[in-house]
């Protein structure tokens, strides 16, 4: 049997910049970008006034529309196609592997943490129910690794005590 691997996703040069292997923003690359392009502004900004306080007023204008052309536009393109791709697609993983590996964590140590308390069945139940829901949104190991924190959630379950009365939990 062949294991399961992921084709490389290929991605664009903007791509890269704006965003690290796991999706997330790339944080200080983007401030210092930003950080380039208001001193790209400020700079052409002066020298716009300096040669307009020169004598030469028209100069201005062409300033004007040099830098909301060669920075401007480009900035709020990049900034668009930040806010358009950022957003999840359909038929795309919902999570990483870092973090279907924290939720299943906190899923089982959720789990781990309510099997003394009164409602433990549901709770448990519903637990279990999550980490099945993680296994229909990831693939390959994550799937597995979903799947397994599942059935050991719902054997917690089934080892919970119910009372006679329908309760569960109530053992005593």
């Amino acid at each position: 049997m062949i294991p399961h691997t992921e084709a490389p996703r290929r991605r664009g040069v903007l791509a890269r910049v704006v965003h690290d292997e796991e999706g997330r923003p790339n944080g200080p690359l983007l401030l210092g970008t930003a950080a380039l392009a208001m001193v790209f502004l400020a700079l052409g900004t002066f020298l716009a006034m300096f040669v307009a306080s020169t004598g030469e007023p028209e100069v201005l204008g062409f300033w004007i529309v040099v830098t909301f052309l060669a920075v401007k536009v480009p900035l709020l393109t990049v900034l668009w196609w930040v806010l358009i791709r950022g957003g999840d697609r359909p038929g795309t993983r919902r999570w990483s592997r870092s973090e279907t590996a924290e939720i299943l964590h906190y899923l089982e140590e959720q789990a781990a943490q309510s099997a003394g308390r009164p409602d433990a069945a549901d709770r448990l139940t519903y637990f279990a129910g999550e980490a099945r829901h993680v296994a229909q949104q990831s693939d390959g190991p994550q799937r597995d690794s979903a799947l397994a924190t599942a059935r050991r959630i719902e054997s917690m379950a089934g080892r919970v005590p119910v009372a006679p009365s329908g309760q569960p939990g109530d053992a005593g």
